[in-house]
C-alpha cells in the first residue's frame, strides 16, 4: 500500500473488515464500525469521506496483504528465468506458493478471505476499483508468463488459462467449510496448505508442457520414471 495505514485508520479498517465480511457492505452501520474500533462515528468521514470509500480500503487491505509478492513483480524481476521453461515452471509455482501461503496461513486474519468472497458475490463500485488497480495487473502478469512457455498461444486462450489458474486457489477460499468439515478440522494446516499448493502448481505446470521443478514445497524431490 502506498501509505501503510497507522492508528485510528488502521483500527477502522480492521473493524470494519470484520463486519462487512460478516453483514456486507449495506449490512453494516457506521456506527458499528466506529464502535467495534472505539473510535468517534465522525473519524470515518474524517479518515476516508464515507463509508463506501472505508469499504475499499478494507478490500485493497485485504488483498494487498492477502496476495504475498505479487505476480506483476516476478514478471518484472525474473527477465532471466522466463527464457527458459525450467525458468518459467519456477516461477509459476512460486506465484503459486506465495498464493496459498498468504490465502491460507494460520496468521492470516479469516476475515480476510470472507470478505474479499463477500464482495465477488455482492459487487459493488468498490470491487470495480480495486480489480482494475490490483486484479486486472496481476492477471495480466500471469497471462504474460503463461505466453512464455507458449509463445503461440493466444491471448484469449492465455487468459483461459490464468483464470484457471486462480480458480483452483480461490476454489480453497470458497469452500473452504465444506473441506474443513470433511476433513474433520476447524483449519488448514500448514501441512495441507503445502500439499494443495503444490498439487496445483504441479497440474499447471504439467498442463503447459513444462519441467517439474526439482525441488518441492515439503522438501523432497521429482523423480523422473523409467523409461
Amino acid at each position: 500500500m502506498e501509505h501503510e495505514p497507522v492508528g485510528t485508520r488502521l483500527a477502522l479498517i480492521l473493524a470494519g473488515g470484520e463486519l462487512f465480511a460478516e453483514f456486507g457492505l449495506d449490512g453494516t452501520s457506521v456506527r458499528a464500525i466506529a464502535e467495534k474500533a472505539d473510535a468517534n462515528i465522525a473519524a470515518i468521514n474524517y479518515h476516508f469521506g464515507s463509508k463506501e470509500n472505508l469499504y475499499t480500503e478494507v478490500l485493497r487491505y485485504a488483498v494487498l496483504r492477502g496476495t504475498g509478492l505479487r505476480p506483476s513483480v516476478l514478471l518484472k524481476d525474473n527477465e532471466e528465468r522466463l527464457t527458459t521453461p525450467a525458468g518459467i515452471a519456477q516461477i509459476l509455482r512460486q506465484i503459486v506458493k506465495e498464493w496459498f501461503a498468504s490465502y491460507f496461513s494460520p496468521d492470516q486474519p479469516r476475515w480476510f478471505g470472507r470478505v474479499l468472497v463477500r464482495s465477488l458475490l455482492d459487487p459493488t463500485p468498490s470491487l470495480q476499483e480495486i480489480l482494475k488497480e490490483i486484479f486486472e495487473p496481476d492477471q495480466q502478469a500471469v497471462r504474460a508468463i503463461i505466453r512464455r512457455a507458449n509463445p503461440a498461444m493466444s491471448e484469449q486462450q492465455a487468459r483461459l488459462w490464468a483464470y484457471s489458474l486462480t480458480g483452483q486457489v480461490a476454489f480453497y477460499e470458497f469452500c473452504r467449510v465444506p473441506i474443513l468439515m470433511t476433513m474433520q478440522k476447524d483449519n488448514y494446516d500448514k501441512a495441507f496448505i503445502d500439499a494443495a499448493a503444490e498439487h496445483t502448481a504441479a497440474l499447471t505446470i504439467a498442463g503447459l508442457g513444462l519441467p517439474q521443478p526439482g525441488d518441492r514445497i515439503d522438501g523432497t524431490t521429482h523423480e523422473k520414471p523409467e523409461s
